[in-house]
């Protein structure tokens, strides 16, 4: 007995062993200047993508409204990808090796992403809710109203042909923001930048890149200082998740948990509009 189990143990092979830290080193100019040309990325889509949609119920204003600030992101994950890959290969390496992606450990990674969903994702709606009270005091609930849910708004009259681009956009968009902004901010830019100036001040710094990218989704002055400092505190909470992984996978798994749940309107409402069942209103 004791001599099979040995021989189908040989035959399956050593258990893979979870990578930790990130697989190159990063230099700091490096990692910023990807940063810099992802944050560069995200500006002039959006600002593109508004003068595209002028004329339009979605180009009524700018910034654009949180549907089609997101299909904004698009391009840019898109980029980021394309240049990371493309470094990595260049020095030996791989996307999913950055990542730290293990064969046969998929299940496991998920089951650990919840845990960093609620981790991560608890203080970043603690510091939406303090923001909210330390600015409107009584009159947060109604401000969070205006200023965060109103913005996702897809307006009624939005043509059917907008809609479905919409729709059909928020799939790739939620396929590749995870690994994009993970990659970039919690791997290259951690790496690159911790090095350089300590853990502390490197994960700040990191950190408020990220917050001061989402800034550019809101869609007021005040929508975008709640955006800047809550996404700052998620950056600084992902950054600690992965410490503790020691690879990018599952935060990278968490983060599109809470993107799929954040996209369901942008794909529903739209799909709904365009079978006659419902129209998203303007809150």
């Amino acid at each position: 007995m004791s001599g099979t189990g040995g021989s189908e143990a040989k035959r399956a092979g050593p258990v893979p062993v979870p990578p930790r830290g990130f697989p190159l080193a990063i230099s700091p100019v490096r990692s910023l200047a990807l940063i810099g040309m992802r944050l560069a990325t995200v500006a002039a889509a959006a600002v593109l993508l508004w003068l595209a949609l002028a004329g339009t119920p979605a180009g009524a204003g700018f910034p654009l409204n949180g549907t089609w600030a997101t299909i904004g992101l698009l391009p840019a994950n898109l980029l980021c990808l394309w240049v990371m890959r493309r470094d990595l290969a260049r020095r030996g390496s791989s996307l999913r090796e950055a990542l730290g992606v293990v064969p046969g450990a998929f299940a496991a990674d998920l089951r650990r992403s919840l845990r960093w969903v609620l981790v991560v994702n608890l203080p970043f709606l603690a510091a939406i809710a303090i923001m909210l009270l330390v600015m409107f005091g009584s009159q947060a609930p109604a401000a969070a109203v205006e200023y965060l849910f109103a913005a996702a708004a897809v307006p009624a009259s939005t043509p059917p042909w907008l809609l479905l681009i919409a729709a059909l956009a928020t799939v790739p968009f939620l396929l590749t923001n995870a690994p994009a902004e993970e990659l970039v901010y919690r791997g290259y830019g951690l790496t690159g930048v911790i090095p350089w100036i300590g853990r502390p001040l490197g994960t700040a710094l990191v950190s408020v890149l990220f917050g001061a990218q989402h800034a550019l989704f809101a869609a007021s002055a005040t929508g975008a200082v709640i955006y800047f400092v809550a996404f700052s505190v998620w950056g600084i909470m992902s950054a600690y998740a992965v410490r503790r992984e020691g690879r990018l996978f599952p935060i990278v798994l968490a983060h599109f948990l809470v993107n799929a749940l954040l996209c369901i309107p942008g794909i529903m409402i739209p799909a709904l509009g365009l079978a006659g069942i419902a129209v998203a209103p303007p809150l």
